[in-house]
């Protein structure tokens, strides 16, 4: 299956949901477009500008265990 068939077919899928699965969709492709920036690195201080709000004060420590993995 290539890619332009399943974005030619999606609009359609989308329009045959309902709300709460909409939501989901959208849920999937925001999160998944954000993990492909951060693996890629796009955007340069990203990840840890995401741990410094998320841990503030610890975001070196949550940054050294990330790359430990």
């Amino acid at each position: 299956m290539s890619m332009q068939w399943y974005t030619g077919r999606t609009p359609h899928t989308l329009q045959n949901m309902r709300a709460a699965e909409k939501e989901m969709w959208t849920d999937v492709i925001t999160r998944s477009f954000t993990t492909i920036q951060l693996i890629l690195d796009t955007k340069p201080g990203m990840l840890k500008t995401m741990i410094e709000g998320t841990y503030p004060g610890r975001g070196e420590e949550v940054l050294q265990a990330t790359r430990e993995l």
